[in-house]
């Protein structure tokens, strides 16, 4: 039985895609590649007149000295490159949170950057090594020579903007539009396991009757879950369903159960191994089937501007607009159901997943409980959530009233003075009038 790769192979592209190496050791691929077919074919598309009426021909030393003193510059805007990216990973670290390093990482803009300078000099040693030579003919080093400096040219302005994109980025403001748009983004495949398949059938979880024989897996190792196959679960023979214990964001200990298959005999071990196939763990949580951890990011950003150590309740008003917003919009999509069956296997899966409820606890929880003792952060939830009651479905106006009950109950021990006992009171009674 062939184990299923889809899954695994997504997780690792997903850490291959963020990492500072995969872009620019891309680049220096081509770059290799474009180095060596300007040598070789520069003497059979180029003629000698082009340099002797348009461009200054330049002979092989010269071609040498000038190649080397664009290198060593490029060598050593590509160290500033990387001292530059260091400093803002450090400060994101300790300003922002360290598990937004993700952010800053999957940045293409610094990939590209770095990418362009790594490659330029991979360009200019190939090019060196050429016109090194004895014979190099003076078309292959003029050529070579007008080409390192365009290049150069160009690194000079990839450096300027490289610059102003580092000190953007480390701008609270920007971090935060960056993890909200990466949180929108996700969406699209957050909910891929809503059961709109045809073959798929929702059903009741009291509906599912246990099987004569359960078998427990689980596995000696430990991490986070960061996938869960359920479509090849649902397309296997020989059993009868399979109940989930685990989803995307729980953390595994060593031995802990993870699923129970139902069948009416006992399954052999290879069906065993291809089952925890299915279930990829990892270091750390992603957002490739976990809403919650997208939406914990910002309210990171939240938590740390309202410790004592920053006190920034403005970036913390921030981080639940952009929180309200990802809730509505949330919204709009069908959540996963707890089981299912496919109708061509007869399978059915149980599982645990996630609910709006959850998300909107993730989103709001925490950051009610740090704000307690800041009037005007505790008056802003409230007013998201109000915003959040008049745009949602009725089915999760609920769990609204319950976060707006919860910041009220938890601001009244903190009111000092009547105008903000009164703006809470405007504030929550805007939220019963809309009910």
């Amino acid at each position: 039985m062939i184990k299923p790769v889809a899954s695994f192979t997504q997780a690792k592209w997903q850490s291959i895609r963020a990492s500072y190496w995969f872009v620019p050791v891309c680049m220096m691929l081509i770059a290799f590649c474009l180095g060596y077919a300007c040598i070789y074919y520069t003497p059979v598309f180029i003629s000698e007149s082009l340099f002797r009426d348009y461009l200054p021909t330049v002979p092989a030393d010269t071609a040498s000295d000038l190649i080397s003193a664009i290198a060593t510059s490029i060598i050593t805007a590509t160290s500033i490159a990387f001292s530059m990216t260091l400093v803002a990973l450090t400060m994101a670290s300790s300003q922002f949170g360290p598990r937004l390093l993700q952010t800053f990482m999957d940045d293409r803009g610094t990939q590209l950057v770095l990418g362009f300078f790594t490659s330029t000099f991979v360009f200019c040693l190939i090019a060196l090594h050429r016109v090194s030579v004895s014979d190099t003919d003076t078309i292959t080093s003029s050529a070579l020579s007008v080409l390192v400096l365009v290049i150069g040219i160009f690194d000079t302005l990839v450096l300027i903007y490289y610059i102003h994109h580092i000190a953007r980025f480390i701008q609270v403001d920007e971090i935060i539009s960056r993890c909200y748009h990466e949180c929108i983004r996700s969406l699209s495949h957050l909910f891929t396991l809503t059961d709109e398949k045809k073959n798929h059938q929702c059903l009741k979880p009291s509906a599912i009757v246990d099987s004569p024989v359960i078998t427990e897996l689980s596995l000696t190792e430990s991490g986070y879950v960061q996938t869960v196959d359920y479509h090849h679960l649902l397309n296997q023979d020989g059993i009868q369903g399979i109940d989930i214990l685990v989803r995307a964001g729980d953390h595994v200990v060593p031995n802990e159960t993870l699923l129970r298959i139902h069948s009416t005999t006992q399954i052999d071990d290879e069906r065993k191994h291809y089952c925890l196939s299915c279930i990829v763990l990892g270091k750390k949580r992603t957002s490739l089937q976990d809403p919650e951890f997208s939406v914990s990011q910002l309210v990171e950003i939240a938590l740390r501007a309202l410790s004592p150590g920053i006190n920034d309740p403005i970036t913390a008003m921030t981080c639940a607009d952009r929180l309200t917003s990802v809730c509505i919009l949330m919204a709009e999509h069908q959540f996963p159901s707890q089981a299912i069956r496919n109708t061509n296997t007869n399978i059915w899966l149980k599982r645990r997943t996630y609910t709006y409820e959850s998300v909107l606890n993730t989103a709001f929880d925490q950051l009610r409980q740090a704000g307690e003792k800041h009037i005007d952060v505790m008056i802003h939830l409230v007013r998201c959530l109000n915003v959040m009651r008049k745009q949602l479905p009725q089915e999760y106006i609920q769990a609204v009233d319950t976060q707006i009950s919860a910041v009220n109950d938890l601001v009244s021990a903190h009111i000092g003075c009547d105008k903000d006992r009164n703006d809470v009171t405007a504030v929550v009674n805007i939220g019963k009038q809309l009910h």
